[in-house]
């Protein structure tokens, strides 16, 4: 199965982001400790690469939530313990989690901690071994039941400030949403931004691998987060099943989600729009990504009208999503391998009390979109 998936990836770490060998120190050769004082002074920088400035943790599926968590012999086993961990520790320095190779089951954290000017990265320890697995259901029978569905990973942030979360290289699977940036949808003020998804495998999201579970809306959902970067990530099996079928989407950028990033990801079999924004939700930019046998349309964008319907739940009311950019996207079938459309606008009017970004500003920008000429020909 860890060989299935590290074919599906074919991904390798993010360059800089190797976990350097245990004992390599920084050489300075000939140059003396007190001149590299001076030139520290005389230039103002406060960080060399290389540099122990950053604090680790490592997690393994042989690991044990009483240790500490600090080094290689004495991992932790949940991203709650490593959670856990910054809690009490509040460290100011860039935070490395580095995670075995191995799968480890039935995970779930609501994470709090963040550092608006510092790193909190998620990375593979193990280069040129299978990529770590993250799966929803329990170790002992993972084809039943036993799956318990909700989210592997939400970000509860409230702070004026990015919450810069940052995963590399993993694989998420059998979770009813793996990750969801969480701000404050009623106070745009309070965000959660600056995140980065890059090189993760997303299988089997929402209800489809398990029936007794509800509907999920999204696999990434983002709720009023801005800057964050989604790129080359790959979707495959993102699925609701019956009247729920049309819910999910592959990514989710809702209230307030400005100023994202997708870039080059692979969707393939999305039972709802693979891309779906909501309620002023501007200036992202979706390029280059691949979508196959998903949805109805390739970009989607739908608000919560309150002058038209009774069930809208936000107190001040939702608005149209303006100038975003959906570019040069290559779009391979519905989810019933028809041909699909290129975008879709679920409400057309803009409601008197929205505003336009702009006079003349776009709901989105199309361009150099390609439809295959057979649906579903890349699968």
């Amino acid at each position: 199965m860890q060989k299935n998936v590290a074919q599906l990836m074919r991904l390798s770490h993010p360059q800089g982001l190797h976990h350097p060998p245990l004992g390599t120190q920084l050489k300075l050769g000939a140059l003396s400790l007190a001149l590299l004082g001076l030139i520290l002074v005389l230039t103002g920088a406060t960080k060399l690469p290389g540099q122990a400035n950053s604090i680790e943790i490592f997690l393994s599926p042989d690991g044990d939530d009483t240790n500490s968590g600090l080094s290689r012999d004495e991992p932790v086993s949940t991203i709650a313990a490593a959670h856990e961990i910054l809690l009490r520790s509040k460290p100011e320095n860039d935070v490395k989690i580095w995670i075995a190779s191995g799968t480890y089951y039935n995970q779930r954290v609501k994470w709090t901690f963040t550092m608006p000017h510092n790193s909190i990265m998620f990375l593979p320890l193990d280069e040129g071994k299978p990529p770590p697995i993250f799966d929803g259901c329990s170790k002992s029978n993972v084809y039943s039941v036993q799956c318990d569905g909700g989210t592997w990973f939400a970000l509860r942030e409230s702070a004026n400030a990015p919450s810069n979360i940052h995963f590399y290289n993993l694989v998420v699977k059998h979770y009813g949403t793996a990750i969801s940036f969480n701000g404050n949808r009623d106070s745009p003020s309070k965000l959660a931004g600056g995140n980065t998804v890059s090189g993760l495998a997303f299988i089997e999201i929402g209800n489809g691998y398990n029936e007794a579970l509800g509907p999920s809306t999204a696999a990434i959902r983002l709720v009023n987060s801005n800057r964050t970067k989604i790129i080359n990530n790959k979707f495959l099996n993102i699925q609701n099943v019956g009247r729920g079928s049309k819910l999910i989407h592959a990514l989710y950028l809702a209230h307030q989600s400005d100023r994202n990033t997708i870039i080059r990801n692979r969707f393939e079999n999305v039972s709802g729009d693979a891309i779906r924004l909501r309620d002023v939700s501007n200036n992202n930019t979706i390029v280059g990504n691949t979508l196959i046998k998903s949805g109805a349309v390739g970009y989607s964008d739908w608000y919560c009208n309150k002058d038209v319907r009774s069930d809208c739940t936000k107190r001040s009311g939702e608005c149209p999503s303006f100038e975003n950019v959906f570019r040069d996207n290559v779009l391979d079938g519905t989810y019933q391998c028809k041909q699909m459309e290129i975008s879709k606008l679920y409400q057309n009017k803009v409601p008197q009390s929205c505003k336009r970004l702009f006079s003349g500003a776009k709901r989105v920008n199309a361009e150099n979109n390609r439809r295959t000429a057979r649906p579903c020909s890349l699968t």
